[in-house]
């Protein structure tokens, strides 16, 4: 039985449905079938007498079987060529695979960039990115002056009240309650008693149940006229009382850098591993927040109390919390009451003294007497412990760390892009199909199941 078979001289790959072009075709010639012939693997047989050599002739089409062939060997014998072929049903049937439904895993043509790629590994040395801020979380920048204080200080009824002032304001409380007994005098006769004394008996420390120090602007609710402190009121002082908001907030937003190659690999390098997020926080130290809930900023929320400092803090990026840590942000600051060596004077004044109280005399002088000797020593008591404010120095910041992946071959390996759709639409490329099971008309079993694994594997449409 004589076919027409045309040849082709062609490079092409065995996992490609490139078809080449009749116009760029070596040579048609009528050929025999050797018996036994299948349609498959048949085995051509040129006419006698035919002088060619066949070098480099690795491709042809037969028509009447509907088939492209690979040639895998010629051979001579008793003077005529041999062609032994092997059947490309990708290219054969390159027409249903361009137009087929597949859902596709991987190609070069398009790309999902939020699916992970873990065909390419990273390196695992880490760039670092730094991002602070543009809005300072506290206006504190080493100087105490830039915050503000809130004093806790004992009225007449026992209970202590707070009151918020600036360093000036917190100087002048300062300087009234402690280098001037003023305001000791002015609610009270006590007579001819010597300052020294009077300092001695009244300790304004013990009227002070606490000071701290905050970096921010803290402002009460009303603005007080005098501050009670025991029986007696300092006048002159600017501050606000703080009453019944004792809540103070702030809110600070700052950008979170991208890993580096995230443009142009895909935004999965945001995600971990490959990308790892701290975030220093001043006052309350430093977290690592999940990459893969960022989105393009962060928002630190901040909440304390203005009388004890005690905060909380939470941070969330997209609606999403990522974290929340719990400090103190201000700062116990100490004020000392040096009570000098007085008992002489006290010795001297002693009858004065007992004439400022009322009721049992006697009683008052033991008390007195007990008091003298307590003092005979000098004694310094610390209201607080000092706090530190280091911490505070700084405000909000970002640290990026991202691990640069290793350079992709996207034309032959493709990019991840899981979704349903057909080869001809996309374009030529590769492709890596989940199911490539294919209904081709005409096709041998052997055939198809070589088109499927070739799909699943990885084809080059073309």
């Amino acid at each position: 039985m004589a076919i027409d078979v045309t040849f082709y001289k062609v490079a092409k790959r065995s996992n490609s449905t490139y078809v080449p072009d009749p116009d760029n075709k070596y040579q048609t010639l009528s050929c025999n079938l050797k018996e036994p012939c299948g349609i498959v693997s048949p085995i051509l047989v040129l006419a006698s007498g035919l002088t060619w050599n066949p070098n480099g002739v690795n491709y042809c089409h037969i028509e009447a079987f509907g088939r492209y062939y690979f040639i895998d060997e010629w051979t001579y014998s008793q003077g005529v060529w041999i062609c032994s072929c092997t059947s490309d049903p990708l290219a054969s049937w390159r027409d249903t695979i361009a137009d087929n439904s597949y859902y596709i895993l991987r190609t070069s043509q398009a790309s999902d960039g939020q699916i992970i790629d873990k065909l390419y590994p990273f390196y695992p040395l880490a760039s670092v990115n730094t991002v602070t801020a543009s809005t300072p979380l506290w206006v504190f920048e080493g100087d105490l002056n830039a915050g503000s204080f809130v004093v806790g200080i004992v009225g007449a009824s026992g209970v202590s009240s707070y009151y918020a002032m600036n360093s000036a304001g917190f100087n002048t409380l300062c300087q009234k309650m402690f280098s001037s007994i003023d305001w000791l005098k002015n609610k009270a006769d006590w007579g001819d008693i010597k300052d020294d004394v009077i300092k001695s008996v009244v300790n304004p420390a013990q009227y002070v149940t606490s000071v701290m120090w905050f970096p921010s602007v803290v402002k009460g609710n009303t603005t007080p006229v005098n501050i009670p402190v025991g029986w007696w009121e300092i006048t002159g002082v600017n501050c606000t009382q703080i009453s019944s908001r004792v809540i103070e907030k702030i809110n600070v937003s700052v950008n979170v850098p991208e890993h580096p190659q995230a443009g142009d690999r895909g935004k999965y390098l945001n995600s971990f591993p490959y990308r790892r997020v701290k975030i220093r926080v001043g006052g309350f130290g430093v977290c690592e927040l999940d990459p893969n809930k960022i989105t393009e900023k962060v928002d630190v929320n901040v909440a304390y109390d203005k009388r004890t400092g005690n905060s909380v803090c939470y941070i969330y990026s997209g609606g999403t919390l990522l974290a929340n840590m719990y400090g103190t942000i201000g700062v116990p600051i100490a004020i000392s009451d040096i009570q000098q060596n007085l008992g002489g004077a006290l010795m001297s004044g002693i009858m004065g003294v007992v004439s400022t109280f009322t009721g049992n005399i006697g009683g008052a002088v033991t008390g007195l007497s007990n008091m003298v000797s307590d003092l005979t020593t000098t004694d310094v008591s610390q209201i607080s412990t000092q706090g530190g404010v280091a911490a505070l120095g700084s405000s909000v910041t970002v640290y990026a760390e991202a691990h640069r992946v290793v350079p992709e071959d996207n034309a032959k390996n493709g990019r991840p892009y899981c979704k349903i759709g057909t080869m001809r639409a996309l374009g030529a490329g590769f492709y890596k199909v989940q199911n490539g099971a294919t209904a081709c008309l005409g096709a041998s079993p052997k055939e198809t199941a070589l088109i499927q694994r070739v799909l699943e594997e990885g084809v080059f449409f073309a």
